[in-house]
């Protein structure tokens, strides 16, 4: 009998199941601003019927939104992640509630779209079969960019007083300042212009107005640093504010062989209207309107150069005539006369002054106000006044007078070629920058402005040939009626060679040039071949910072450059400066090596006295401009307090021109 299955058993199996919910609500601003805070209630509830083990409420914030605080209302613990923070509950009973406090803020230079979402994903380890309802998330919007302009003082538009048109930029400029805060969240951004407005520009006579060269824009650093000069787009976070400064300098024009659709930089008048458009993104621009004022004083110019000193001509033509040519800025166009007088080498007075009217002249010139004008005037018989050298040129207007003593006229031979740094025709040699004097030498003034250099200006040639018979056409920097800069070519022989230059106009000139191994020349910062040298102080201090420092400054008291005294500083221990002074000059990169070059010190006015030798730590091509060559030398600290001293160098025993240099 099988008595094995009479006994019977039943088995129940409990199975547990949780039902986890999430609910989210937001309290603040909507839309949203920068450093708004957001306040979330995230509440977790388990619906049952059994117990939640090991719940994570995984909460995850927009990118611009930054937690600040995180407080559990019920046992819990907050753990921040990268985008957010976990709330971690080891276990919610059935039916019971958890709640947590989040508060996030609002940092607009992290946001990324236009709206802000914080989204929540509640989980357990306890099986929850319903899992719709464990994500929530609520979104609210960001506040799009928005601009506020402010100007310094309450103002509403910026006013400059009078000042002179400038040839070299100065320091300390006025400026006013204006600032832009971004009053959204999302990023702002703004393009800034300056713009020449008034009649001149209506008309048609200014067709590109375009201003920052007379009043240039600088964004202001945030915290620290340097101000640099607007690039636009300028970008600004939600809630940030930046300052930029307006800059008035109105520099010298230069002349332009036209008188409509002139830039703005061409014409610089005795009242200027301009104004600085800010245009954003998002809104409307706006516009503050500039009012400025120049002096009415007339000043000479440069005619293509005008940050260059100015510069007058005289030349012989072909009909036998002098011929003098000045260029000049007035800014308010009242330039009533010019009167002439010629000097002989010793500058003394040829003759009686000349003048003559230029109301009418000018007026003919239908001038935009501002603009910078040429004058040629040519005055017959040359031949009869052989003793005439230059000219003294002056113009008067109601302001007053101007006077500008023009370059010489070229020697009687038909061409002479010399340095176009020391003026020497020694100091000649392959590679070298000179200058050429003549008669008829181009149709007009014209620039090489291309790399390499052209041999060709107005229909300007220089043929260079050499002691071999080798013909070149020579590089032309810049070629006029009475001058021609160029380069003597770089293969020329040593020896005397032929220089022969043909104008445009078919007129020839030819001369002859010595050409050597090493010609030493130094420019200087009054283009003579004399005075203070065309350089800069290299000061390396002890921490190793280099600084660049200025040898002269232009005095606009006495219309001369001055020097700049070198400071030694500290001359001994661990605090020590060292001090070189880098030159410009050119003809000496041929030199056979540094032991043949010499450089001393002594006291103005003497041939040797107390001579201070300065070491020779380079001497060749400058390496930037064509043609220019280098020498840098070290300051022996025993200079320090000679004042003012003459710098005596020799290559390879030809010297160059002395310069001057002041120390102190």
């Amino acid at each position: 009998t099988a008595t094995g299955n009479n006994d019977a058993a039943t088995v129940t199996r409990f199975v547990t199941r949780a039902d986890l919910a999430a609910a989210l609500r937001v309290e603040g601003r909507n839309p949203t601003l920068e450093a708004d805070l957001l306040t979330y209630t995230l509440t977790t509830t388990n619906a049952g019927p059994s117990v939640a083990l090991a719940v994570v409420a995984a909460s995850k914030l927009s990118p611009g939104l930054v937690i600040t605080e995180c407080t559990p209302l019920v046992s819990g613990q907050c753990i921040p992640t990268a985008d957010g923070v976990n709330v971690t509950y080891p276990s919610l009973n059935a039916a019971a509630t958890a709640t947590v406090r989040i508060v996030a803020k609002v940092v607009g230079a992290q946001v990324q779209g236009a709206t802000l979402t914080h989204h929540v994903n509640v989980s357990t380890t306890t099986t929850d079969p319903a899992l719709t309802n464990n994500i929530v998330s609520v979104s609210v919007a960001a506040a799009p960019a928005q601009m506020k302009l402010t100007i310094d003082g309450g103002k509403t538009q910026f006013d400059f007083a009078a000042l002179a048109a400038m040839r070299v930029i100065a320091t300390n400029l006025p400026s006013q300042l204006f600032t832009v805060q971004n009053l959204g969240v999302a990023q702002l951004e703004l393009n800034l212009t300056v713009r020449r407005t008034g009649t001149e520009v209506t008309s048609g006579k200014i067709g590109n107005a375009d201003d920052l060269g007379t009043f240039p824009l600088y964004l202001l650093p945030e915290t620290t640093g340097s101000e640099a000069a607007v690039t636009n787009p300028v970008k600004i976070n939600g809630g940030v504010t930046r300052r930029f400064r307006l800059v008035y300098q109105p520099l010298l024009p230069p002349v332009v062989n036209k008188t409509t659709n002139l830039a703005a930089s061409e014409a610089v008048a005795e009242n200027l209207t301009s104004g600085v458009t800010i245009t954003p993104n998002v809104g409307t621009a706006q516009t503050i309107p500039i009012t400025a004022r120049t002096l009415t004083q007339v000043s000479f110019i440069h005619p293509t150069l005008p940050r260059q000193a100015p510069l007058a001509t005289i030349a012989k033509n072909g009909q036998n005539e002098h011929v003098v040519t000045f260029s000049a800025h007035d800014t308010n166009g009242d330039v009533s006369s010019v009167s002439y007088q010629f000097l002989d080498k010793s500058d003394v007075p040829v003759g009686a002054p000349t003048s003559f009217p230029l109301t009418d002249e000018l007026t003919a010139m239908n001038l935009v106000k501002g603009q910078s004008f040429t004058n040629v005037r040519r005055f017959a018989n040359a031949s009869a006044r052989p003793t005439i050298h230059r000219v003294r040129i002056t113009l008067t207007d109601r302001t007053g007078t101007a006077t500008l003593l023009s370059a010489p006229l070229p020697p009687p031979t038909r061409l002479t070629t010399v340095s176009a740094a020391s003026y020497k025709a020694e100091a000649i040699t392959n590679g070298a920058i000179v200058a050429a004097f003549g008669t008829d030498l181009a149709t007009g003034v014209f620039i090489g402005k291309t790399v390499p250099l052209p041999t060709d200006l107005g229909g300007t040639k220089v043929t260079v040939t050499d002691a071999n018979g080798t013909a070149r056409l020579a590089p032309l920097f810049f070629v006029s009626s009475g001058q021609i800069n160029y380069l003597i070519p770089e293969a020329t022989a040593v020896g005397t060679a032929t220089v022969k230059v043909e104008s445009g106009s078919g007129a020839e000139a030819e001369g002859t040039i010595a050409v050597a191994k090493v010609g030493p020349s130094l420019f200087t910062v009054n283009a003579t071949g004399a005075g203070l040298p065309s350089g800069v102080l290299l000061r390396i201090k002890a921490d190793g910072t280099l600084l660049y420092e200025p040898i002269a400054r232009y005095d606009t008291t006495t219309a001369k450059f001055v020097g700049v005294p070198i400071d030694f500083g500290t001359v001994t221990g661990a605090n020590a400066d060292k001090l070189y002074l880098i030159l410009f000059g050119t003809g000496f990169r041929g030199n056979a090596g540094l032991t043949g070059i010499t450089a001393k010190a002594v006291n103005t006015g003497t041939t040797n006295s107390n001579p201070v030798t300065l070491p020779v730590l380079y001497a060749g091509t400058q390496g930037g401009l064509i043609g220019l060559d280098q020498l840098n030398l070290q300051l022996p600290t025993t200079l320090k307090g000679r004042n003012i001293v003459d710098l005596q160098v020799v290559v390879e025993s030809k010297a160059a021109n002395t310069v001057m240099v002041t120390m102190k």
